[in-house]
């Protein structure tokens, strides 16, 4: 983590994340009748949790995320498995886990590590290469593989 990006970060990106966070606690206020209980003050709680969250990952340096890409997609792919061992239902679906009290959904993270390992994939090939069938196969297995866990999981169910 560098310090010195934060000198970099887009200021106004984050002036509008922080207006539109005030408009949404502004409709919540309202829609509970003036008070800040019960929905207000749990959206500014999340959204300052998860702002600070924000700010640490644009803090990270990027070739830190470009080496470690592969690794961040295999270990999503372990916790997308993980569902079938220690998976609950909730929300109407049975495809959330539990980690330390949180409850979260590996498939939507799965999304995030299919962008960043196939952005580390296309960086590393040429772009004469691109289109060769031999170059085609590692993309093919990072977008189906998690497809298969997925549809496995659906039909054993």
């Amino acid at each position: 983590m560098r310090f010195n990006n934060i000198f970099y970060l887009n200021y106004l990106f984050i002036f509008i994340v922080i207006l539109l966070t005030g408009v949404g606690i502004a409709a919540l206020y309202s829609a509970a009748d003036g008070s800040f209980y019960p929905w207000s003050i749990r959206h500014l709680y999340r959204f300052c949790f998860f702002f600070i969250c924000m700010i640490l990952i644009a803090l990270i340096d990027i070739k830190l995320i470009f080496k470690y890409a592969y690794l961040f997609f295999i270990l999503l792919l372990l916790l997308l498995l993980s569902v079938e061992i220690i998976g609950t239902f909730g929300k109407g679906a049975e495809r959330w886990i539990r980690i330390f009290g949180v409850s979260i959904q590996p498939s939507e993270l799965i999304k995030v590590g299919i962008i960043i390992a196939l952005a580390k994939h296309y960086h590393l090939i040429k772009y004469d290469n691109i289109g060769h069938l031999r170059h085609l196969l590692i993309p093919f297995f990072i977008i189906f593989t998690p497809f298969f866990f997925n549809t496995f999981y659906f039909f054993t169910k």
